[in-house]
């Protein structure tokens, strides 16, 4: 009986050193109406602005560097399609980078975009998401040596993006 005991205690103590389904972490913000799965331990920080409320999730794994934040928008937005290529272009601008490939991107019936950029001085790219709902600005970046990039990762962290009502 002891011994079940101690086998137990060692599976749950070793069992929780290691991610499941290969993410060790997940961040989940009520206010900001969204979820996402990471690798890595994450650092939050939030900054209030005159035109809203901006938390930002950002962390590091393996070869990669990650951002997620939401921005609370005190105004009512209406074309959140044009706010998220408009929050594209200025992400690219501040990285003096260059677009690859864009197409885009859908979390649940909400309407964003998704972009490669190349960071033209430095041997990096980041795989770039901009969303809206409601009146809520979601971005998701992760950044990464390409010699080191693995796509499927990147794309499962995407993927475990959500947005909740």
């Amino acid at each position: 009986m002891l011994k079940n005991k101690l086998l137990l205690v060692a599976f749950l103590v070793l069992g929780s050193m290691f991610p499941i389904n290969g993410f060790s972490a997940k961040y989940r913000s009520a206010e900001g109406k969204m979820s996402i799965k990471l690798l890595g331990e994450y650092k939050v920080t939030e900054e209030e602005h005159d035109y809203g409320k901006t938390v930002k999730v950002n962390g590091e794994f393996e070869t990669y560097t990650y951002f997620i934040s939401y921005t609370l928008h005190k105004e009512k937005i209406t074309d959140h399609y044009g706010l998220a290529k408009t929050g594209l272009d200025g992400f690219v601008e501040a990285l003096n980078g260059t677009i690859q490939k864009q197409a885009d991107w859908f979390v649940k019936k909400n309407r964003g975009v998704r972009a490669m950029i190349n960071m033209n001085e430095y041997d990096q790219q980041v795989d770039y998401g901009c969303i809206l709902a409601v009146n809520i600005q979601y971005q998701v970046a992760i950044l990464g040596a390409p010699a080191e990039w693995i796509q499927k990762k990147v794309d499962a962290i995407f993927k475990s993006f959500k947005i909740s009502k």
